[in-house]
C-alpha cells in the first residue's frame, strides 16, 4: 500500500519489520503511527521481542489472551517480572565487573 500515510515505512529499519506483512498488523502499526511514527516503530520493536522471547506470533498472542483473560495476565506479568530479573542481573554483574576492575 503506497498511501501517504505509509510513506514512513521507507525508512522503517524494524528487524521486525516482516510483520507489518499482516493485514491486522499493518492495520494497528498505521493507526499508532497516526499520533506517532517513533511510537508505532517502538510498539512493533516491543512486539516482535516479545514474539522471540516467547516463541508466541501476533496471532498466537491474541488468541492466548481470548483463551484465558487470568491466565493471560499472569502469564504478562511472569514476562516481565523475568525480564526485570534479568537486567537486574546482567547490571548487577556489570556493576561488580567493574568494581572489581575486569
Amino acid at each position: 500500500m503506497n498511501s501517504p500515510l505509509n510513506l514512513h515505512l521507507r525508512g522503517l529499519k524494524s528487524r521486525h519489520k516482516h510483520l507489518l506483512n499482516d493485514q491486522d498488523i499493518r492495520r494497528w502499526y498505521d493507526n499508532v503511527a497516526r499520533g506517532s511514527v517513533i511510537t508505532a516503530e517502538e510498539r512493533l520493536r516491543r512486539l516482535g521481542r516479545f514474539g522471540q522471547s516467547t516463541g508466541l506470533d501476533p496471532k498466537s498472542i491474541i488468541e492466548k489472551k481470548r483463551a484465558s483473560p487470568d491466565g493471560f495476565d499472569d502469564f504478562i506479568m511472569d514476562y516481565v517480572d523475568g525480564s526485570l530479573a534479568r537486567v537486574f542481573t546482567m547490571g548487577a554483574t556489570k556493576i561488580i565487573s567493574l568494581l572489581m576492575g575486569k
